[in-house]
């Protein structure tokens, strides 16, 4: 199989909003935390592309804030990372996050977060974000679940929680 991992088209959204919501289903809140990032101003949103050119795998990301005693920084967010069904353990979504990763670093923000499972995420060089001083956004969230990944923008003594707007505790898209 020929992937090509590129930069989402405007006229792309419907059909990837499906691919969110079949990788997804039957819980929506993934798709419906799509929108929202797609809605807010989306930082970068990648597709693979199989050589029929079928969208097989995207990955969104949007910015969040940490908010410390002093002030608020911008930070990006990835979420959702979504592939086919058909498509999983090809090395796809590994291959979406590392190409968005290469991508981002030219960015201000410090950080990169996400809830997601260590093992995987892990493999892709996330950590704990405890392990930065960084707090996760609500204790809905297992610790080990929220991870970031520095970005050259990052500076040893960051610290404070992210936050997530209300919208995403309204649609149950936080913790497990």
């Amino acid at each position: 199989m020929t992937l090509t991992i590129r930069e989402q088209r405007p006229d792309e959204w419907a059909g990837i909003r499906a691919l969110i919501d079949r990788a997804f289903a039957p819980d929506p809140a993934a798709g419906l935390l799509a929108q929202w990032v797609h809605e807010h101003g989306p930082v970068l949103s990648l597709v693979a592309e199989e050589e029929d050119l079928r969208l097989v795998g995207q990955v969104l990301f949007g910015t969040l804030q940490l908010v410390n005693d002093d002030d608020a920084v911008d930070v990006l967010c990835l979420s959702p990372l979504s592939v086919e069904a058909e498509f999983r353990g090809r090395g796809i979504a590994r291959a979406l996050v590392r190409h968005a990763l290469a991508q981002l670093t030219d960015r201000p923000e410090p950080i990169v977060v996400l809830e997601g499972d260590p093992a995987l995420y892990g493999k892709l060089g996330f950590r704990p974000a405890s392990e930065f001083g960084i707090e996760r956004p609500s204790d809905l969230i297992p610790e080990a679940a929220f991870q970031l990944v520095p970005l050259p923008a990052y500076r040893t003594g960051l610290r404070g929680q992210v936050r997530y707007p209300q919208y995403f505790f309204d649609i149950g898209a936080v913790g497990p």
